[in-house]
């Protein structure tokens, strides 16, 4: 009852709603970031920190003392120069800056859907209810993530738009420039430009191939120059081992993926597979529950004869998304293959997992019939994710019966 009342509300205040989702997200992730000890840090998020301190008190990311030379350039320095901004204007600390930093990117991350899916942007941007653990951290995810989206969008405008006007242009280099400089493996945006150039020769739209062809090279000439500039200052073009071959072992970096893959599958909570846990394998058999009701739905046909599966075409910017998904999916593949430049993470692998959503999602938006009768269901099912996915991993079912039999022995006392 609870949901259907929630989900006429944000059928009739779309507005409202977005910003709920947004709101949502904001407590969940203060709750998490009061609850820590760390407040949601981690040895990335002091780097950003150290970076984003240098930059205001000197105006250069590449002398910080003690550090060595390799160290300035591990990080692309978008996330802490906005860091260092937010600390500039506000005077707060730059932690508190870091989280206005997170959340003013998901505000500006919301409006972007709002003004490519309208009224209906708020289902879209229930995938971002999965991904909600990015948030309360001092990582640059929610800075890259908006990049993506503008990045995507303007990509969506650009193959809509007979005659793109030319600071559509601009935006896309703008959208690609800053989702590279916040995480190097942004870079993979570059192939998507690429990828347009190509699609404007084939279907002979030439203005529009020449067009993305320069971006392209413009960007090509960007990511140089910044990488001369590490390469100048520290000695390394991107820091770590990321220019070194990787020496693990084919079996196990393929079982790790596997793992990793398993943990992007099952979005109410991350798993191990070496030890029990109560709540994941609760998560595990609600999110089976929900395919299984999701697959009936699908093939079930009004008539009463044989089943059928009826998704319909694809919207275009549905593609655009799977598009951003998949290249980003195999180029971090292969290049993780490669170098082992991170490890396989929850936090390295979500674009693909949050851009594979926001396609399924604007997929079903499309379809009257989907969104009118599966709304209620498919906002159950992210609030869900929403409040379990944050739990610490050391968070298990015992502590919560344990909890609530004392409160009901005091009670009873």
């Amino acid at each position: 009852m609870l949901v259907r009342l929630v989900a006429h509300f944000f059928r009739n205040s779309p507005v409202l709603a977005l910003i709920g989702i947004g709101g949502l997200m904001v407590l969940v992730t203060l709750a998490g970031i009061f609850h820590q000890a760390h407040h949601c840090t981690s040895p990335d998020s002091i780097a950003y920190l150290r970076l984003a301190e240098q930059a205001y008190r000197t105006g250069s990311v590449y002398h910080i003392p003690g550090w060595s030379p390799g160290l300035h350039s591990t990080w692309p320095h978008a996330y802490s120069l906005a860091i260092g901004l937010f600390h500039a204007l506000t005077g707060l600390s730059y932690l508190i800056a870091s989280k206005l930093v997170n959340y003013f990117a998901l505000a500006a991350t919301l409006f972007l859907l709002y003004k490519k899916h309208g009224t209906r942007a708020w289902l879209v941007g229930l995938a971002f209810w999965a991904v909600v653990k990015v948030y309360a951290y001092t990582w640059s995810e929610p800075l890259y993530f908006f990049g993506l989206i503008w990045f995507a969008h303007t990509l969506h405008a650009l193959l809509i738009e007979p005659a793109p006007r030319p600071g559509r242009w601009f935006e896309l280099y703008v959208a690609a420039v800053l989702v590279f400089a916040t995480r190097y493996i942004g870079f993979f945006t570059f192939g998507l430009v690429a990828a347009l150039a190509g699609y404007g020769f084939w279907t002979r739209r030439l203005s529009l191939a020449w067009k993305a062809a320069s971006v392209f090279t413009l960007l090509v000439a960007t990511a140089g120059f910044y990488f001369w500039l590490n390469e100048h200052h520290t000695g390394t073009f991107s820091g770590g081992a990321r220019g070194t071959w990787s020496d693990e072992p084919l079996n196990v970096f393929l079982k790790t993926w596997l793992r990793v893959q398993l943990n992007e599958l099952l979005l109410i909570r991350d798993w191990n597979f070496t030890s029990f846990d109560g709540l994941a394998l609760a998560g595990l058999i609600f999110q089976l529950g929900m395919l299984g009701f999701v697959a009936q739905k699908l093939t079930h046909h009004p008539a009463g004869s044989v089943p059928r599966i009826a998704w319909g075409t694809p919207p275009l910017i549905a593609l655009v998304y799977f598009a951003v998904a998949l290249v980003f999916y195999c180029t971090f593949f292969t290049v993780r293959r490669l170098m082992p430049f991170n490890d396989l993470t929850y936090r390295t692998l979500c674009p693909a997992t949050l851009f594979g959503l926001l396609g399924l999602l604007s997929w079903l938006t499309q379809r009257d019939e989907v969104f009118l009768r599966w709304k209620g269901t498919l906002l159950g099912f992210f609030f869900v994710v929403l409040l379990v996915s944050p739990l610490p991993a050391t968070f298990r079912v015992s502590r919560v019966v344990e909890i609530v039999s004392r409160a009901f022995v005091r009670v009873k006392d």
